[in-house]
């Protein structure tokens, strides 16, 4: 079994939220919760209410999983009703969702963020100010550590982690490919898909850094790959043998599509190194009517329940800090580059030399 010293470490950064901060967002991570752990749900008691931002509902690609959440947490907590709040407008972008936020124009209690630009909903504070790192140490909540960041009021209960996948009919198993360098195979050229925004590519960062990252896009370009956009798409032409192989795709909706076509003619190669982030951040919203009930939420969603009913709907979408998420046992038998939130805070800069600097593509759109 490899272990792999950056696996356990991603908790480590996200010192990015610091600088340009105002003096009360600075404090952001200083502020705990004075009250034992049973006081804590003696006061989610008396709220009796958790209001979701409606943006989450497309967090999770399988319909199913966030009823299946509500579902758990009412049994373990009848006390709390878990529901949808409400905003003022329902086609926003990420970065309207914020501006939306920042004025007080909705009315919920747990947010989720883009994870694009995480560090504005700090600066803008609208997240609501904890320590969930001391009230871990101190038994109030049970979250793992590596879940939460270093402002310590944001929790990251998801993975996000990257692979190769091919097309069994198409491909023999003597030529299937083995990792990352056989996207630079020239007898796959034109044949194979990217995203446009490589995403998993950037997650490489902590292992290759960056001279050897863009050496290796640059040869990509030269291999004439199918800039497609979306592993869903990618993998669903894949499975139609329309693609060869795909060059860096999630695990997760390659899971839900062999759950939906069990026999579809594709197989997964996991790339050494194998890219690995924490995805999905929630956090209580500065305005939150129901703050106890939200500290229960965040705490429930790192339990092993919830990561089950997670896994159970889109395996590979649960936190790799989670004994029994694929991702962590993936983690454990492999060597991983682990995009942290110091990494994760150059992503953005890294897709963006890669696409458009040496790619040539446009720009993503605003929000993307």
């Amino acid at each position: 079994m490899k272990r792999n010293p950056q696996f356990f470490l991603l908790v480590l950064g996200l010192t990015f939220f610091a600088p340009g901060i105002s003096d009360k967002g600075s404090a952001l991570a200083q502020m705990t919760v004075s009250l034992s752990r049973e006081q804590v749900i003696e006061q989610a008691k008396k709220e009796g209410k958790l209001l979701l931002h409606p943006f989450l509902r497309p967090n999770y690609g399988d319909k199913e999983t966030i009823p299946q959440l509500f579902k758990a947490f009412s049994a373990k907590y009848p006390f709390i009703q878990p529901g949808w709040g409400t905003v003022s407008q329902t086609e926003l972008n990420p970065k309207q969702s914020l501006e939306e936020l920042a004025a007080g124009k909705v009315v919920v209690d747990i947010i989720g963020f883009s994870g694009s630009f995480p560090k504005e909903y700090v600066q803008k504070n609208v997240v609501m100010r904890h320590d969930l790192k001391a009230m871990a140490r101190d038994g109030q909540l049970k979250i793992p550590s590596e879940m939460i960041d270093e402002t310590g009021a944001i929790v990251w209960p998801s993975s996000n982690t990257g692979i190769i996948a091919y097309n069994t009919d198409l491909i023999p198993p003597d030529r299937a490919p083995k990792g990352w360098e056989s996207c630079l195979d020239p007898q796959w050229k034109g044949k194979f898909s990217v995203d446009p925004k490589p995403n998993m590519l950037a997650w490489l960062l902590p292992r290759w850094g960056e001279e050897r990252l863009y050496d290796y896009a640059r040869k990509i370009k030269d291999n004439s790959p199918v800039f497609s956009r979306g592993s869903t798409r990618n993998l669903t032409l894949l499975a139609e043998g329309k693609l060869f192989f795909n060059c860096g795709a999630y695990i997760h909706p390659m899971s839900r599509l062999v759950k939906k076509i069990p026999n579809a003619p594709i197989k997964m190669v996991v790339p050494d190194p194998l890219p690995i982030t924490a995805h999905d951040p929630q956090a209580i919203y500065a305005g939150a009517k129901n703050p106890h009930a939200s500290l229960l939420w965040l705490e429930f969603l790192a339990s092993k329940g919830a990561q089950a009913i997670v896994e159970g709907n889109e395996p590979g979408r649960g936190s790799f800090a989670v004994e029994g998420s694929v991702a962590h046992k993936l983690a454990k038998e492999t060597n991983v580059s682990i995009c942290d939130f110091n990494c994760f805070a150059n992503e953005e800069r890294i897709l963006e030399h890669i696409s458009v600097k040496i790619w040539g593509l446009p720009p993503p759109r605003a929000g993307e």
